[in-house]
């Protein structure tokens, strides 16, 4: 059941918490990557994309025992359950304010992109020049503004600047 469970969604984390010290440390390789900031309002309502955003919830422990009752051997899996699954989260977690794009694929789909309202690009406060170079260049051909994070002097709270390209 993992593997079908795994093989039929492709989910994508995103947060609203720009200015987090935790979670720069915790997904962008410790201040050293970069984010993307993406606005979704831009969307037609029907875009699979808007239609397959969700928010986190923050609980205790995700008990999934009511979804799976019912279910038998070489029965489908409840498409839900999956859904379900993939938006709840530890409440230890709940500072990230996050959001998931969870796109439900049957086994046999093929991957696939979605062009998605790439907004701004964000850069480590750590990021090597090396990779600092590359993703400034890359955000230069798709247009789209480049900041740099940086610590807020006195607060725990990190702020973009404008890059000087």
């Amino acid at each position: 059941m993992n593997s079908r469970l795994q093989n039929s969604y492709k989910i994508c984390s995103l947060t609203e918490r720009l200015n987090s010290l935790p979670l720069w440390a915790h997904y962008a390789k410790n201040h050293k990557g970069f984010a993307m900031g993406y606005d979704f309002r831009r969307l037609p309502l029907e875009n699979v994309l808007g239609l397959s955003l969700w928010p986190v919830r923050y609980s205790g422990v995700f008990d999934a025992s009511d979804l799976l009752r019912g279910i038998e051997p070489g029965q489908p899996l409840n498409n839900l359950f999956g859904l379900i699954a993939a938006l709840h989260k530890s409440s230890d977690w709940s500072y990230g304010q996050e959001w998931r794009l969870v796109v439900v694929d049957g086994l046999s789909e093929p991957p696939r992109n979605f062009p998605a309202p790439l907004q701004a690009v964000y850069l480590g406060s750590q990021i090597s020049e090396e990779d600092e170079s590359s993703v400034v260049r890359e955000s230069l051909v798709a247009g789209v503004p480049v900041f740099k994070m940086r610590l807020v002097p006195h607060e725990f709270r990190m702020e973009a600047v404008p890059h000087d390209r």
